[in-house]
């Protein structure tokens, strides 16, 4: 890149990285009192600029700047090379250790029943979205994996508790009529999804809530429903800088400071207004001091 500043007379080469050994300062330098500068002290700057160009351009054509250029890129190559090998082996590895210990969640929570085993995974599952755009090949096969495997739990068939019957999982319109009306409004919401199991010989009922955890909702104080967001908010005071002490003494200043600027003390003093507006600013730096 070359810089040039015109009012400030100054003329830069920057070389990137790479052609520090075909375009040393030396060179550049050359380049410029050569080839560049007569035409800019005739303020010929086009003609002082392409003729540097050029001179640069024939530097790197020549067959050694070429071959220096094919062993740095080579070179660059092997150092991708090699961090795409580390960073194999980083994903791999970190991957290995995601592996084990979602397989031990799974091992301790066998003896839950689905939705606990659910509870258990799911946690794992937002972890890994995050993680599988930075080690996006073998996080990203766990999290598919877990994916797969909470939706198999949430609608694994049931046993009643009560009579020990298969249960069904009612669709989205029929388990509304089991829900509460703050149940109700959290699905319209989107803030819970819930599913409702009935047991059609005894009639027993269980409900099984799932948080969305990416909704803007939270939990009511009142009802304690996940249906409370902020509709709008507006300033009533507006906050000042100064604590109600120095606001006080900024008063009793402004005061001072418009006694002194009075005309007839002004006629007497000149620089009252000056000393006022000293005196005003060396206290404050003394309150933000101390």
């Amino acid at each position: 890149m070359i810089l040039f500043v015109l009012d400030q007379r100054k003329i830069t080469f920057e070389t990137g990285y790479g052609l520090e050994g075909i375009l040393p300062d030396a060179i550049c330098k050359r380049i410029q009192t050569r080839y560049m500068l007569p035409e800019f002290k005739t303020e010929n700057y086009d003609k002082g600029m392409l003729q540097g160009l050029n001179a640069i351009y024939h530097r790197l054509s020549t067959p050694e700047a070429q071959d220096e250029l094919w062993v740095q890129s080579q070179t660059a190559q092997e150092d991708w090379g090699k961090v795409l090998q580390y960073y194999a082996i980083t994903s791999l590895l970190f991957s290995m250790i995601l592996l084990f210990m979602i397989r031990s969640s799974v091992k301790s929570s066998k003896t839950k029943d689905n939705y606990e085993q659910y509870r258990a995974l799911s946690g794992y599952k937002n972890s890994l979205a995050v993680l599988s755009f930075i080690f996006p090949v073998f996080v990203l096969f766990l999290y598919i994996w877990i994916s797969i495997r909470l939706k198999q739990l949430r609608n694994k068939p049931r046993k009643c508790d009560l009579c020990g019957s298969k249960m069904k999982k009612l669709n989205e319109e029929e388990d509304n009529r089991y829900l509460t009306p703050q149940e109700n409004t959290e699905e319209k919401l989107q803030s819970v999804d819930y599913d409702v199991w009935l047991c059609d010989q005894c009639g027993n009922t269980e409900v099984y809530p799932y948080e969305n955890r990416y909704t803007k909702y939270s939990s009511c104080p009142q009802c304690h429903a996940k249906a409370y967001s902020l509709d709008r908010d507006r300033i009533l005071i507006a906050p000042t800088p100064f604590s109600t002490e120095e606001a006080a003494v900024s008063e009793v200043l402004a005061e001072e400071v418009s006694v002194v600027a009075d005309p007839e003390a002004e006629e007497q003093h000149p620089d009252g207004n000056l000393y006022a507006y000293l005196f005003y600013i060396i206290y404050f730096m003394q309150i933000e001091i101390f």
